[in-house]
C-alpha cells in the first residue's frame, strides 16, 4: 500500500485538466491507472469511487488513507514544544 501513489493520482488530476476529466469518468478511469503503482486495494478503491468532483474524489481517497496509513510519530526533539510537528520515520 502506498499513500504516495494515491497522492500522485490526485496531484496529477490537479495539474492536468484532461487527466482529471478522465479520472472522474468511470468508463475511462481504469486505463489511466495503469501508469501508477497501486495496490489491488487502492486500485479497487479508485475504480469504485462514484464522486463526480475532484474534491469529492480526493476526500474519499483521503478518508481511506487516514484509516490505512501507518501512524505518524512525533519527532523526539519537538515533543516538549507547545505545538507538535510531525515527521515520518
Amino acid at each position: 500500500m502506498s499513500v504516495q501513489a494515491l497522492n500522485l493520482v490526485v496531484g496529477h488530476a490537479l495539474i492536468d485538466r484532461e487527466f482529471c476529466r478522465r479520472l472522474l469518468d468511470p468508463d475511462q478511469r481504469e486505463a489511466l491507472l495503469e501508469s501508477f503503482d497501486l495496490s489491488p486495494e487502492e486500485r479497487t478503491l479508485i475504480l469504485d469511487c462514484r464522486e463526480q468532483t475532484l474534491e469529492g474524489f480526493a476526500g474519499v481517497l483521503d478518508d481511506w488513507a487516514t484509516r490505512h496509513a501507518p501512524p505518524v510519530q512525533p519527532r523526539e526533539e519537538f515533543e516538549d514544544q507547545p505545538y507538535q510537528l510531525y515527521a515520518f520515520r
